[in-house]
């Protein structure tokens, strides 16, 4: 029997800099920058969009400003990065992992998440307008001010989320349980929570219009009172 090929090595690339690149033109031995690992590197401003990034891990990079429109992302990582106000849009990035990692104000427009974990994130003000999101998976992320209407995140376990003032209208949050998240100004149009356990969820000050869209939801005693206050009611 044929032995089985082993995979190429990873290379690594450690301590590059650039600002606004075109990474060919710094790797230019490097026909695709699939399968690279990227240590301590510094890509402001740079333009990922030309090569594929299959299975790249960015580790410890600097990714303020990048482009990664269209790119093939699948199963990349990302871990311990600063990537404020990137572009992803309509990145493939099934799969993929991004772990401890600034997206602040990022942009993944109609980018495939499809399977994608986010973990220990900073993602304040991110938008995720019409991304493909079966299966994604946040954890102890800030999601505060985020766009991210229309997302499914039914019979999730969601840990550590905060959603305050984020846009969730159209969001399926039916059967999920929430532990330690926030609501918070967040809103909720359209929004579904039938069976959803908020109970450890701090759902601030809920209006009137917002009520009817926790019909079904799981709350505490003392949420129900924090609820009749926000609708205007006088709890004695």
């Amino acid at each position: 029997m044929a032995a089985t090929p082993h995979e190429p090595p990873i290379r690594i690339i450690e301590g590059l800099a650039a600002e606004d690149s075109v990474l060919a033109s710094l790797i230019p031995e490097a026909p695709t920058l699939s399968g690279l690992k990227f240590v301590d590197c510094r890509f402001d401003r740079c333009d990922f969009s030309r090569h594929a990034l299959f299975r790249t891990v960015f580790e410890g990079c600097d990714l303020s400003e990048c482009r990664f429109d269209k790119v093939d992302m699948a199963e990349s990582q990302f871990v311990n990065c600063r990537a404020s106000k990137a572009r992803f849009v309509g990145a493939k990035s099934p799969q993929a992992r991004f772990t401890n990692c600034n997206f602040s104000n990022t942009d993944w427009g109609g980018a495939n998440l499809t399977g994608a974990r986010f973990k220990d994130c900073k993602l304040t003000g991110a938008n995720f307008h019409g991304a493909s999101t079966p299966a994604i998976e946040f954890e102890d992320c800030r999601l505060n001010s985020a766009y991210v209407r229309a997302l499914h995140f039914r019979k999730q376990t969601l840990k550590g989320l905060d959603f305050s003032d984020a846009d969730l209208a159209g969001s399926d949050f039916r059967d999920a349980l929430f532990l330690d998240c926030s609501l918070r100004g967040a809103s909720l149009r359209g929004t579904r929570f039938e069976g959803a356990d908020l109970r450890a969820c701090d759902l601030g000050q809920i209006t009137l219009s917002d009520a009817p869209v926790l019909r079904k939801a799981i709350i505490s005693k003392d949420q129900a009172a924090d609820l009749l206050v926000g609708v205007g009611l006088i709890v004695r």
